[in-house]
């Protein structure tokens, strides 16, 4: 399993819908609801993680060190500052912003995934999971059809813990 957001990408990116192949079970992205529907893709759910701007900001910031986008060792003095103003002028990270990613500013991101949408959406807030990670992933096996008995659940909710 995967064990960081560089590697959660990958195995999701792998399993990325090929021509004539069934449906992936699962995908991860960060488009808006629209940018998948027009995708063409069979959606039979969603599961829309809302974190708080300000995190997702953070989040943002060190994934882009993580993945090279910005390398603090070569960058000049005051890069970050740089790098957080311009997330905030587009409410979101410009390069994620249209093409390829397909994600939106953080507002209509957000306002794109409470739409009515032609499929059941479960929303779930990243802080709640962080707070009480069984009643997450309760919640999450219910919404797919999965049984959420206690012992099932206890060891997913360990398993995807983070470190403290």
């Amino acid at each position: 399993m995967p064990r960081d957001s560089r590697e959660l990408d990958e195995f999701c990116n792998s399993r990325a819908p090929r021509p004539g192949a069934a449906p992936p079970a699962f995908r991860k992205t960060h488009a808006t609801a629209a940018a998948v529907l027009r995708e063409g893709a069979a959606v039979a759910g969603a599961v829309h993680i809302l974190r708080h701007p300000l995190d997702t900001m953070v989040s943002a910031l060190r994934y882009a060190v993580l993945t090279g986008e910005v390398s603090p060792e070569a960058a000049t003095p005051g890069w970050e500052t740089a790098w957080l103003d311009a997330y905030i002028d587009h409410a979101g990270h410009p390069a994620w912003i249209g093409p390829p990613i397909q994600a939106a500013s953080w507002p209509e991101h957000l306002a794109a995934w409470q739409a009515a949408l032609p499929f059941p959406v479960l929303s779930l807030r990243y802080e709640a999971l962080l707070a009480a990670p069984e009643q997450g992933v309760r919640d999450l096996a219910r919404f797919c059809g999965l049984p959420d008995d206690s012992e099932a659940v206890r060891a997913a909710a360990a398993a995807t813990a983070f470190p403290a």
